[in-house]
């Protein structure tokens, strides 16, 4: 289980970020971002707010 401790600094978010992945926590991920965030990924495509975020981070990696 991971911390579902919040960030109080900005150093903070990277590493909740990899320990929330790491961990497979994907609406641990997306709980990290604001309520009406934009993720701009993968590029040329938007996913607005914790529901959309959450679907893109759910998403297995793409090879290239």
């Amino acid at each position: 289980m991971t911390s579902k401790t919040p960030a109080t600094e900005p150093n903070d978010l990277g590493r909740h970020f990899v320990e929330r992945a790491n961990a497979g926590d994907v609406d641990g991920m997306a709980a990290l971002y604001e309520p009406t965030a934009v993720l701009a990924f993968p590029p040329g495509r938007l996913a607005t707010g914790h529901a959309e975020i959450r679907a893109v981070l759910d998403r297995p990696p793409v090879a290239p």
